[in-house]
């Protein structure tokens, strides 16, 4: 599996254990962080797949910037749910080192092919 194939992969266990957290948030945020943390987690995923599809360097590395602005709302706004009392330690913990592992995988990606030329 390539590098780009895993950071779908990681992004879609973003998504999944994304969903089974947010379940748990009190009723009276289910439609408000739980529906922006959802939104997040699905325009960081699109991101990376146009970035992966995209023609030119350039394009790939700007869709790619912005799939890191996303992913790190998402992080502030796991921390924040975690400070919150909406999601526990142990949820929060795993969930972190999700988006910190995609954070690094989109990190090489980037450096990777802005070493390139074209």
């Amino acid at each position: 599996m390539n590098e780009l194939s895993r950071m779908e992969v990681r992004a879609d266990d973003i998504i999944q254990y994304g969903y089974i957290a947010v379940k748990q948030f009190p009723k009276s945020e289910k439609f408000v962080l739980a529906t922006r943390i959802t939104d997040l987690m699905w325009e960081m995923a699109a991101l990376i797949s146009s970035a992966i599809d995209a023609q030119y360097n350039s394009d790939k590395i700007k869709l790619m910037k912005e799939a890191d602005k996303e992913l790190r709302k998402l992080r502030i706004m796991v921390r924040n749910s975690m400070k919150l009392g909406f999601l526990p330690f142990q949820k929060y913990e795993y969930w972190s080192k999700l988006n910190d592992e995609l954070g690094r995988m989109i990190g090489a990606w980037m450096h990777q092919i802005s070493n390139r030329k074209g």
